[in-house]
C-alpha cells in the first residue's frame, strides 16, 4: 500500500479528469511501469553541474536533473562498485548481503546467498523483461549480481567503453520497449585509469580548478600502492573527460527511451555507486569513507512526479524502495517487506543519519576496518583500531578538522549508534544465510589484475 504525499489541487483535477468514463465503459488498464537504471562507476557528485562544478561535465544529466527529482545528499553504503551496486539491487547494506569488497584481502571471492532477493529477480518473476548491461569484470557473472536477469551482457575483455556498451543495450530496448521491462545499463569511463577517448575536447587547469583544489586541500600529487606518482590536475583534467563521454552515452540511452514510443511509462533512475579520491585527503581512487568516496549523484525521472531537489541525506540503498512509493509494480509490497531500505519521501527526516563502511580489501595494506555515520550536520567516523573522528559538516563541508577531542559526548553518542547499527546488520546477515567464500580462477585474476584490484607481491 502506497502512502499518500501531497499533491496539488490542479494535480488532483487533472486526475479525476482523466478517470472519468461514460457508464459501461472498460476502465483502461495502464501496463506496468518499466525501469531504465543507469550507473555511473567512480563518479564524484561535486564533478557534475547539477551539484555545482563549475565544468560543463554533464549537459545531459543535468538537463534530465531539471525534469527529475534531484537527491542532493545520496551516500553509497560502500565505496566499491560489487557491493555497492548489489546494495542499491537488493535494497541491504554490505554486513547484511556479505559483499565486502569486489574480491576479499585473501583475493577469493564473495558469493552471495540464494535467499537474497534483488529487484531484477523480483521482477523477473513477475514477467518482466530484465537485461544488464554492463561494462567491467567486477560486475561479471561470477559475482552473483547476476541473478534475476534474463538477459545479462558483459564485456570479452577486463572492461569495455561506455560506447559499446549502450550500443548493445540500445539493440535490445528496440525489441523490448513494448513490454514491461527492468533495464540496467553500467558505465565503467571514470574508473581509473583515466584516459578519455578521442573526440573529448581536453579540459585545462586554471584558476578555476586551482579555487576548488585549495578549498578541498587537495594534494598536488599522490602516490599508487605500487609507487607510481599521479599528477593531480592531470588525473582530474582526464577524469572530467571521462565523466562527459560517459554523459554522452547517457544521452543516448534518454534518446533512445524517448524514441520508443513508451517514454510516458518509463522511469528512469541515474546514480553513481561510488565516488573518487583523486588525491583528496591523500588518497586516490576509493574504498575509504570520506565524503568524496561516498557522495554519489542520483535522480529519478517518473512520468508525472513533479521535479524537484531533495536535501534530506539517504543511501542508495533507499534508491528502490523510495522510486516504489512513486510507480506503480505487481505486488511490490512483498518486496519491500524484508529490506533495510526506506522510501525516503514517504519517511521524511532531515535527521537521519546514514551509515556506510570502508571496503575489506584495504586491509590488505593495513588500513582498518573503518565505519561512518554522516547526517545533514555532522560525520563521525570509527575505525577498528579504535581511532574516532568528528567533523562538523556546517563549518567543514570537506571533513578537514576533526573535533573528537573536543566533543567526547557526542562521540559516545555516534559510537552507540554504530554498534547498534553494525549489531543490526550482522543479525539480518545471519537470517540472510550469509556468504560463501570461493577461490578465484586464473581468468578473472588476470582481468581484475589489469583493472588494478590485484596487486603483484
Amino acid at each position: 500500500m502506497k502512502i499518500a504525499r501531497p499533491v496539488s489541487t490542479a494535480l488532483v483535477l487533472v486526475a479525476l479528469a482523466c478517470t472519468e468514463q461514460r457508464e459501461g465503459e472498460a476502465t483502461p488498464l495502464r501496463p506496468p511501469t518499466s525501469i531504465l537504471w543507469v550507473t555511473i562507476d567512480t563518479i564524484r557528485a561535486d564533478h557534475l553541474g547539477a551539484y555545482g562544478y563549475f565544468r560543463n561535465t554533464s549537459p545531459r544529466f543535468d538537463a534530465l536533473a531539471e525534469e527529475s527529482l534531484l537527491f542532493e545528499r545520496s551516500l553509497a553504503p560502500i565505496a566499491t562498485t560489487l557491493p555497492s551496486h548489489l546494495s542499491a539491487l537488493t535494497a541491504t547494506y554490505p554486513n547484511e548481503h556479505g559483499v565486502l569488497s569486489n574480491i576479499d584481502a585473501g583475493g577469493k571471492i564473495f558469493v552471495p546467498s540464494e535467499k537474497l532477493v534483488s529487484l531484477a529477480g523480483f521482477l523477473a518473476e513477475r514477467g518482466y523483461a530484465t537485461a544488464a548491461f554492463v561494462s567491467a569484470t567486477p560486475l561479471k557473472s561470477w559475482s552473483g549480481i547476476q541473478r534475476g536477469f534474463n538477459h545479462y551482457d558483459t564485456p570479452a575483455a577486463e572492461a569495455r567503453a561506455g560506447d559499446e556498451t549502450t550500443n548493445h543495450a540500445i539493440a535490445w530496448l528496440k525489441h523490448h520497449a513494448d513490454a514491461p521491462f527492468f533495464l540496467w545499463v553500467h558505465l565503467f569511463d571514470p574508473h581509473h585509469p583515466h584516459e578519455p577517448p578521442t573526440g573529448i575536447k581536453p579540459f585545462r587547469s586554471d584558476y578555476r580548478l586551482d579555487r576548488y583544489l585549495a578549498a578541498r586541500r587537495f594534494s598536488d600529487s599522490a602516490t599508487t600502492k605500487l609507487g607510481v606518482q599521479m599528477d593531480t590536475r592531470d588525473e582530474i583534467n582526464a577524469y572530467d573527460g571521462e565523466i562527459l563521454f560517459a554523459d554522452q552515452q547517457l544521452g543516448r540511452l534518454i534518446d533512445a527511451v524517448r524514441h520508443s514510443g513508451s517514454a510516458d511509462n518509463v522511469s528512469i533512475v541515474v546514480m553513481g555507486d561510488h565516488g573518487e579520491g583523486m588525491a583528496q585527503h591523500d588518497m586516490l581512487f576509493h574504498g575509504h569513507v570520506w565524503g568524496e568516496q561516498l557522495h554519489v549523484p542520483l535522480l529519478m525521472h517518473v512520468p508525472g512526479e513533479p521535479a524537484r531537489r531533495i536535501s534530506q541525506p539517504m543511501s542508495i540503498v533507499d534508491t528502490f524502495p523510495t522510486l516504489l512509493g512513486m510507480i506503480e509494480i505487481p505486488d511490490e509490497a512483498q518486496y519491500l517487506m524484508d529490506i533495510s531500505g526506506i522510501d525516503v519521501l514517504s519517511a521524511p527526516d532531515e535527521s537521519r543519519t546514514i551509515f556506510s563502511q570502508s571496503s575489506m580489501r584495504l586491509t590488505k595494506w593495513g588500513v582498518p576496518l573503518t565505519y561512518a555515520l554522516t547526517s545533514k550536520d555532522w560525520k563521525y567516523t570509527s575505525a577498528s583500531n579504535g581511532e574516532r573522528h568528528l567533523y562538523d559538516l556546517r563549518a567543514d563541508p570537506f571533513e578537514l578538522e576533526d573535533l573528537s577531542d573536543s566533543l567526547p559526548d557526542a562521540v559516545s553518542r555516534f559510537q552507540a549508534m554504530v554498534d547498534e547499527r553494525v549489531a543490526l546488520q550482522l543479525d539480518r546477515n545471519a537470517r540472510i544465510g550469509g556468504t560463501k567464500i570461493e577461490q578465484i580462477d586464473e581468468t578473472l585474476i588476470n582481468d581484475l589484475r589489469a583493472l588494478g584490484y590485484v596487486d603483484e607481491e
